[in-house]
């Protein structure tokens, strides 16, 4: 069985760098790719994750916001925020929506951490 992830980060690159990344470590999984909510919330409605990564800074709606829409539809669905803003307040937030917090550019092991469940 593949893992299915979904990635939501408006910039190309960032969404093309980190699903080389993901399938590096695990070349079974698959992943699909959304630059912003809209596409993200089309996304869920078709399909079933077993995670979520969402970029904190994006034009359409931030990660957390997005990130607490998506937990209301998909309650058991694993999110992880990753993002360059490291702010104390930033991680507190998404400690208390339930996510993980990864700090940009994903390393191999945090993708391994996202693909267990874990981050």
């Amino acid at each position: 069985m593949h893992t299915k992830i979904m990635i939501v980060d408006d910039s190309l690159f960032a969404r093309a760098l980190l699903q080389a990344t993901l399938s590096h470590v695990s070349p079974d999984a698959v992943v699909f790719e959304a630059s912003g909510a809209d596409e993200a919330f089309g996304l869920i409605a078709r399909e079933e994750f077993d995670a979520a990564i969402v970029d904190f800074h994006m034009p359409d709606m931030d990660g957390l916001t997005l990130a607490k829409k998506l937990k209301e539809a998909k309650p058991d669905l694993p999110i992880t925020l990753l993002t360059a803003n490291v702010q104390r307040e930033i991680r507190e937030q998404a400690d208390n929506l339930g996510i993980g917090f990864l700090n940009k550019p994903i390393s191999e092991e945090d993708a391994k951490a996202v693909l267990m469940g874990i981050a």
